[in-house]
């Protein structure tokens, strides 16, 4: 009867070593994937930023009215805080540690 309870510990033993192994692999995937979409995000975002801030230029530049000083210091100040909230969010992207 021990034979069996020893066979029976051993298969157990494997198939759990198995399973430790095919764990691994999985996390190991998933760090690798999840490393990969952090690459493509840090690449992306600027470009997506940068877009978002001439839409939004264009966007107050369309709502202003000819001449006049005012107008044209808000669009100055609105494009220097696009600039600075795009400037954060990607530092926050850079920031971000696997």
């Amino acid at each position: 009867m021990i034979p069996v309870i020893q066979e029976l510990e051993d298969r157990c033993r494997r198939m759990l070593a198995q399973a430790r192994e095919q764990a691994a692999a999985e996390v190991r995937a998933a760090e690798r994937e999840a490393e990969e979409e952090l690459r493509r995000a840090r690449e992306e975002l600027p470009l997506a930023m940068e877009r978002r801030h001439q839409e939004e230029v264009a966007r107050l530049q369309d709502g202003l009215p000819a001449g006049g000083r005012e107008p044209e210091e808000l669009a100055r100040r609105a494009e220097a805080n696009l600039e600075k909230a795009a400037a954060a969010i990607v530092a926050k992207v850079w920031a971000v540690d696997g």
